[in-house]
Protein backbone atom coordinates (compact mmCIF):
# COMPACT_ATOMS: atom_id res chain seq x y z
CA UNK A 1 0.00 0.00 0.00
CA UNK A 2 2.80 2.42 0.93
CA UNK A 3 4.78 1.42 -2.17
CA UNK A 4 1.77 2.33 -4.33
CA UNK A 5 1.49 5.68 -2.59
CA UNK A 6 5.19 6.35 -3.15
CA UNK A 7 4.81 5.38 -6.80
CA UNK A 8 1.88 7.77 -7.26
CA UNK A 9 3.86 10.66 -5.73
CA UNK A 10 3.91 13.76 -5.92
CA UNK A 11 2.71 17.24 -5.85
CA UNK A 12 4.90 19.96 -4.37
CA UNK A 13 3.39 22.95 -2.70
CA UNK A 14 4.44 25.75 -0.46
CA UNK A 15 3.33 25.65 3.12
CA UNK A 16 4.59 28.25 5.59
CA UNK A 17 7.52 29.04 3.31
CA UNK A 18 8.68 25.40 3.24
CA UNK A 19 8.52 23.02 0.31
CA UNK A 20 6.56 19.88 1.26
CA UNK A 21 6.23 16.77 -0.85
CA UNK A 22 2.83 15.15 -0.41
CA UNK A 23 1.65 11.82 -1.70
CA UNK A 24 -1.59 11.66 -3.62
CA UNK A 25 -3.98 9.52 -1.59
CA UNK A 26 -6.65 7.29 -2.98
CA UNK A 27 -10.24 7.88 -1.81
CA UNK A 28 -10.06 4.76 0.40
CA UNK A 29 -6.83 5.94 2.01
CA UNK A 30 -8.22 9.44 2.57
CA UNK A 31 -11.29 7.97 4.26
CA UNK A 32 -9.09 5.64 6.33
CA UNK A 33 -6.76 8.44 7.49
CA UNK A 34 -9.71 10.66 8.39
CA UNK A 35 -11.07 7.88 10.66
CA UNK A 36 -7.78 7.58 12.54
CA UNK A 37 -8.46 10.59 14.67
CA UNK A 38 -7.82 14.26 14.57
CA UNK A 39 -5.49 16.66 16.30
CA UNK A 40 -4.24 15.61 19.71
CA UNK A 41 -5.84 12.14 19.62
CA UNK A 42 -4.04 11.32 16.34
CA UNK A 43 -0.76 12.63 17.76
CA UNK A 44 -1.16 10.49 20.89
CA UNK A 45 -1.98 7.45 18.77
CA UNK A 46 1.16 7.95 16.63
CA UNK A 47 3.40 8.55 19.66
CA UNK A 48 2.01 5.40 21.34
CA UNK A 49 2.55 3.37 18.15
CA UNK A 50 6.22 4.35 17.81
CA UNK A 51 7.67 4.51 21.35
CA UNK A 52 11.20 3.76 20.12
CA UNK A 53 11.25 6.76 17.76
CA UNK A 54 12.46 10.12 18.97
CA UNK A 55 9.33 11.99 17.85
CA UNK A 56 7.66 14.75 19.83
CA UNK A 57 4.10 16.00 19.63
CA UNK A 58 5.50 19.27 18.31
CA UNK A 59 7.10 17.38 15.36
CA UNK A 60 3.75 15.85 14.53
CA UNK A 61 1.92 19.18 14.81
CA UNK A 62 4.36 20.87 12.46
CA UNK A 63 4.23 18.01 9.91
CA UNK A 64 0.60 16.96 9.55
CA UNK A 65 1.17 14.78 6.46
CA UNK A 66 4.08 12.99 8.15
CA UNK A 67 1.82 12.38 11.15
CA UNK A 68 -0.86 10.85 8.89
CA UNK A 69 1.76 8.72 7.14
CA UNK A 70 2.96 7.37 10.51
CA UNK A 71 -0.63 6.73 11.59
CA UNK A 72 -1.19 4.68 8.42
CA UNK A 73 2.14 2.89 8.87
CA UNK A 74 1.18 2.02 12.47
CA UNK A 75 -1.56 -0.24 11.08
CA UNK A 76 1.11 -2.42 9.41
CA UNK A 77 3.86 -2.60 12.04
CA UNK A 78 4.06 -3.30 15.77
CA UNK A 79 5.70 -1.04 18.39
CA UNK A 80 9.15 -2.49 17.68
CA UNK A 81 8.82 -1.64 13.98
CA UNK A 82 8.30 -5.20 12.72
CA UNK A 83 5.68 -5.94 10.10
CA UNK A 84 3.11 -8.62 10.93
CA UNK A 85 4.57 -11.24 8.51
CA UNK A 86 8.11 -10.55 9.75
CA UNK A 87 7.00 -10.79 13.38
CA UNK A 88 5.33 -14.15 12.61
CA UNK A 89 8.54 -15.41 10.99
CA UNK A 90 10.58 -14.18 13.94
CA UNK A 91 8.28 -15.94 16.44
CA UNK A 92 8.54 -19.20 14.44
CA UNK A 93 12.34 -18.90 14.34
CA UNK A 94 12.45 -18.27 18.10
CA UNK A 95 10.23 -21.31 18.76
CA UNK A 96 12.47 -23.45 16.55
CA UNK A 97 15.56 -22.16 18.36
CA UNK A 98 14.00 -22.91 21.77
CA UNK A 99 13.07 -26.41 20.60
CA UNK A 100 16.61 -27.06 19.33
CA UNK A 101 18.07 -25.65 22.55
CA UNK A 102 15.86 -27.94 24.67
CA UNK A 103 16.86 -30.94 22.53
CA UNK A 104 20.56 -30.02 22.81
CA UNK A 105 20.34 -29.50 26.59
CA UNK A 106 18.50 -32.81 27.02
CA UNK A 107 21.09 -34.76 25.00
CA UNK A 108 23.96 -32.94 26.76
CA UNK A 109 22.41 -33.76 30.14
CA UNK A 110 22.06 -37.45 29.28
CA UNK A 111 25.62 -37.54 27.90
CA UNK A 112 26.96 -35.92 31.09
CA UNK A 113 25.12 -38.39 33.35
CA UNK A 114 26.44 -41.38 31.36
CA UNK A 115 29.98 -39.97 31.47
CA UNK A 116 29.74 -39.55 35.25
CA UNK A 117 28.49 -43.13 35.57
CA UNK A 118 31.53 -44.46 33.67
CA UNK A 119 33.88 -42.26 35.74
CA UNK A 120 32.29 -43.53 38.99
CA UNK A 121 32.77 -47.08 37.74
CA UNK A 122 36.49 -46.41 37.01
CA UNK A 123 36.98 -45.09 40.55
CA UNK A 124 34.97 -47.94 42.08
CA UNK A 125 36.96 -50.67 40.32
CA UNK A 126 40.23 -49.26 41.74
CA UNK A 127 38.89 -49.53 45.30
CA UNK A 128 36.86 -52.73 45.14
CA UNK A 129 36.27 -55.81 43.03
CA UNK A 130 33.62 -55.24 40.38
CA UNK A 131 31.70 -58.19 38.87
CA UNK A 132 32.84 -58.93 35.27
CA UNK A 133 29.35 -58.38 33.81
CA UNK A 134 29.19 -54.86 35.34
CA UNK A 135 32.71 -54.17 34.12
CA UNK A 136 31.69 -55.19 30.60
CA UNK A 137 28.57 -53.02 30.79
CA UNK A 138 30.49 -49.86 31.74
CA UNK A 139 33.35 -50.51 29.29
CA UNK A 140 30.87 -50.95 26.43
CA UNK A 141 28.97 -47.84 27.49
CA UNK A 142 32.22 -45.85 27.62
CA UNK A 143 33.11 -47.07 24.13
CA UNK A 144 29.65 -46.10 22.82
CA UNK A 145 29.97 -42.62 24.37
CA UNK A 146 33.39 -42.12 22.82
CA UNK A 147 32.19 -43.19 19.37
CA UNK A 148 29.08 -40.97 19.67
CA UNK A 149 31.25 -38.01 20.64
CA UNK A 150 33.59 -38.61 17.68
CA UNK A 151 30.65 -38.88 15.27
CA UNK A 152 29.24 -35.61 16.57
CA UNK A 153 32.59 -33.89 16.01
CA UNK A 154 33.03 -35.38 12.52
CA UNK A 155 29.52 -34.83 11.21
CA UNK A 156 29.38 -31.45 9.45
CA UNK A 157 26.32 -29.40 10.31
CA UNK A 158 24.02 -27.97 7.67
CA UNK A 159 25.82 -24.63 7.96
CA UNK A 160 29.25 -25.97 6.95
CA UNK A 161 30.50 -26.84 3.51
CA UNK A 162 29.95 -30.55 2.84
CA UNK A 163 33.22 -30.78 0.86
CA UNK A 164 35.25 -29.59 3.83
CA UNK A 165 37.77 -32.31 4.87
CA UNK A 166 36.84 -34.02 8.13
CA UNK A 167 39.08 -34.39 11.18
CA UNK A 168 41.83 -36.98 10.55
CA UNK A 169 40.08 -37.85 7.27
CA UNK A 170 37.51 -39.95 9.16
CA UNK A 171 33.80 -40.09 8.39
CA UNK A 172 30.90 -40.75 10.78
CA UNK A 173 30.28 -44.06 8.95
CA UNK A 174 33.84 -45.21 9.70
CA UNK A 175 33.35 -44.35 13.36
CA UNK A 176 30.09 -46.34 13.47
CA UNK A 177 32.12 -49.45 12.61
CA UNK A 178 33.85 -49.07 15.99
CA UNK A 179 30.58 -49.41 17.89
CA UNK A 180 30.25 -52.58 19.97
CA UNK A 181 28.65 -55.49 18.13
CA UNK A 182 24.91 -56.17 18.49
CA UNK A 183 25.78 -59.25 20.59
CA UNK A 184 27.73 -57.14 23.10
CA UNK A 185 25.04 -54.46 23.17
CA UNK A 186 22.32 -57.09 23.72
CA UNK A 187 24.40 -58.66 26.49
CA UNK A 188 24.86 -55.38 28.35
CA UNK A 189 21.15 -54.62 27.94
CA UNK A 190 20.29 -57.94 29.62
CA UNK A 191 22.91 -57.34 32.35
CA UNK A 192 21.48 -53.87 33.01
CA UNK A 193 17.92 -55.24 33.34
CA UNK A 194 19.02 -57.84 35.90
CA UNK A 195 21.10 -55.38 38.00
Amino acid sequence: MLANRNASFVRAELDSGRKIIRPKMSTAESTYVSTLGKGDSLHQQVLASFPLCDITEEDLTQNAQFCKLLATLAQHVDQSGLTVPLKTELEKAEQKLQSQRRYWLRSEGIHKVLQEMTQDHCIRKHHATVPPDQNMFYETMEKCLLVAQCIRQLDPSSTTNQDQPSVLGLTPQQMMELMPSEKESHKIHIIHIHT
